[in-house]
């Protein structure tokens, strides 16, 4: 027998209450309308943000961690959460909130390090076709055109390609001078604001201690910042903290990521029934993936892509919920 949305808040509403700090949220929750929203506001995403948050502020306080970097997008709640409460505890930390992706870091570098940027846009996924992989190197339309004319095998638009295919077109992009130079140039170009958005973000100074913060999954993005940050100049590398890590970069050292809810080692039933995608869809930020960056005057500033219309007023209402903020001051205070 399916399980209604009734019971299933009711019985969210028990377990809640088995928590101290957690009763009086959950006696004073109803359905409103019929409306799911505002009860996982109130009873499912403040506790767990809460708990997250604080997890988070208690390491980084006792790692001697001073400034803390909250990465695009899934970093967007956690980033305004833990501002509210350094401010209010003036606690000695500082929160700011990194316009990044691995799009806009990874093309910079590909001038850098070619077979590592091939390692990049080559690798597995979802729906990877060839035309993916050549915008994840940052081709516009006409540059991948050039690119699949000198294909030396049939060419299907759209098709999702098999582990083989993927490795014999890498090895295609290898020798294709087409490719080289439009992936070269565009990684040249993007590189100066590139750098000049993460000096302006203090990532260059390395007397601040300072750590990422994301919800993880494989910590990829802490390792290809430090590898930007390192050809930039910077010796000492970023820590991470993590809602979960599935596993690690590859050669990374586990001592530099600190995971909340589960490690590659700890937490299998954890992993079983957390739903990573769900997450995502309701910790993010309003705005776009960061494409690239801009110079404006003195400053540097990030270019967003779009977002789809639904999700977006999703997500506004979301982060202006008078239940979800209501209830995350009570819970942190």
């Amino acid at each position: 027998m399916k399980e209604t949305a009734e019971r299933r808040a009711e019985r969210y509403k028990r377990i809640l209450e088995e928590n101290d700090r957690l009763k009086i949220p959950a006696d004073g929750f109803h359905l409103a309308g019929g409306n799911a929203l505002p009860a996982a506001a109130k009873l499912v995403l403040a506790p767990v943000l809460a708990d997250f948050v604080l997890w988070l502020l208690r390491h980084a306080l006792a790692d001697g961690i001073r400034r803390l970097y909250f990465l695009a997008r899934d970093g967007y709640f956690m980033y305004h959460a833990s501002r509210f409460l350094c401010e209010k505890f003036e606690l000695p930390i500082e929160c700011r909130y990194l316009s990044c992706s691995r799009f806009s870091l990874r093309v910079p570098m590909f001038h850098l390090d070619r077979q590592a940027a091939l390692d990049y846009i080559c690798r597995g996924g979802i729906d990877v076709t060839i035309e993916r992989i050549l915008t994840r190197a940052g081709l516009n339309i006409g540059e991948q055109q050039k690119v699949l004319e000198k294909l030396p095998f049939s060419f299907q638009s759209g098709k999702i390609l098999t582990q083989r295919e993927r490795e014999e077109f890498r090895r295609f992009l290898e020798g294709c001078k087409e490719f080289s130079e439009a992936a070269d140039a565009r990684s040249r170009r993007a590189m100066p604001d590139t750098a000049g958005y993460l000096k302006q973000e203090g990532l260059l100074e390395e007397n601040v201690p300072s750590a990422v913060v994301d919800s993880g999954w494989m910590g990829s993005m802490q390792e290809t910042l430090n590898l930007l940050l390192f050809q930039l100049g910077r010796k000492k590398k970023l820590s991470g903290y993590y809602w979960g890590l599935y596993d690690f970069p590859l050669k990374a050292a586990g001592e530099h990521y600190h995971c909340y809810f589960f490690t590659p080692a700890r937490g299998l039933k954890e992993k079983i029934f957390f739903n990573n995608c769900l997450f995502e869809a309701v910790f993010s930020a309003p705005h776009g993936m960061t494409m690239c960056y801009r110079r404006e005057g003195e400053r540097f500033l990030p270019c967003y892509g779009n977002i789809d219309e639904k999700n977006f007023f999703f997500l506004i209402y979301a982060a202006n919920s008078n239940q979800f903020q209501i209830v995350f001051f009570f819970l942190v205070c």
